[in-house]
């Protein structure tokens, strides 16, 4: 598929490729190769969805892959095997939600993922989901908090971009600063 939603560079220089219904591609550079990984529902251990989303390589070689209606895949490229992580309403520490739209990996290690419902927060060595999301401003804030970007800067604080806007998450409070794109009173030009 041509339509590609997403792409990571890992550590060897191999560009993986979330394309919008042809699965996983890994484009080798150095040999000017192509791999393919699509779901095949006869295959457990296959891409669980082939509508990619998000990317992210680990520094242990594993690539998280954040699907647009299947939750999250975590793929070791040595076994070839995808592990799946889903939305469960009866298991409360499994994921918010099954469409992964932001993956991000933070200075202390932790997996961070944005869904269509909250910022979930990935703890390996319990293998949860912890969930976030602000304060609603209105009822229908109450519901959704689509999470689309993550990042962290400089000084180890991180950003959340949404479909509420940009916030700013304390890590040890849990507390949501929605900061004002609006610039109707800004005096730059």
């Amino acid at each position: 598929n041509n339509q590609v939603l997403s792409i990571f560079e890992d550590s060897g220089g191999v560009l993986w490729l979330g394309t919008f219904g042809g699965g996983l591609n890994k484009y080798n550079r150095q040999q000017d190769r192509f791999a393919y990984y699509r779901h095949n529902p006869n295959d457990e251990n296959s891409l669980s969805s082939n509508f990619i989303l998000a990317i992210l390589a680990e520094k242990e070689d594993f690539i998280w892959i954040g699907t647009l209606d299947n939750g999250l895949n975590r793929f070791d490229p040595t076994t070839e095997i995808f592990l799946h992580y889903q939305s469960n309403d009866s298991i409360p520490a499994s994921l918010s939600d099954n469409a992964i739209n932001a993956l991000y990996k933070d200075s202390e290690d932790m997996l961070w993922v944005g869904t269509a419902r909250a910022l979930d927060r990935y703890d390996a060595s319990s293998n949860r989901f912890t969930h976030f999301k602000p304060e609603a401003d209105t009822e229908a804030d109450n519901s959704v908090f689509s999470v689309s970007s993550i990042f962290e800067d400089s000084t180890q604080r991180l950003w959340v971009g949404s479909n509420r806007g940009l916030f700013r998450f304390n890590r040890d409070t849990h507390i949501f600063t929605k900061l004002n794109l609006d610039d109707s009173d800004s005096n730059n030009p």
